[in-house]
């Protein structure tokens, strides 16, 4: 009998490690899903920055070009 209750209680502690260390590597997943996540948005971020800033800077060019343009008409 005792000799029943050791090895019923040596499973529930393997089967208690078993699930820590699946939630374990549900953490992780969750982590370095999140990491990729706000990389993601990171670049997304820098791809509309670089964008905007090409837009300006076509705009400006564009704008002195149009100013050298009046200023030798006058």
């Amino acid at each position: 009998m005792a000799s029943l209750a050791s090895s019923v209680a040596a499973m529930s502690v393997s089967t208690e490690g078993i699930s820590a260390v699946s939630s374990e590597s549900e953490v992780q997943r969750s982590v370095s899903f999140e990491l990729e996540l706000h990389r993601n948005i990171v670049e997304m971020f820098c791809f509309f920055a670089l964008i905007y800033l090409e837009i300006e800077n076509f705009h400006f060019g564009y704008l002195e070009t149009v100013l050298k343009t009046v200023s030798r008409k006058n």
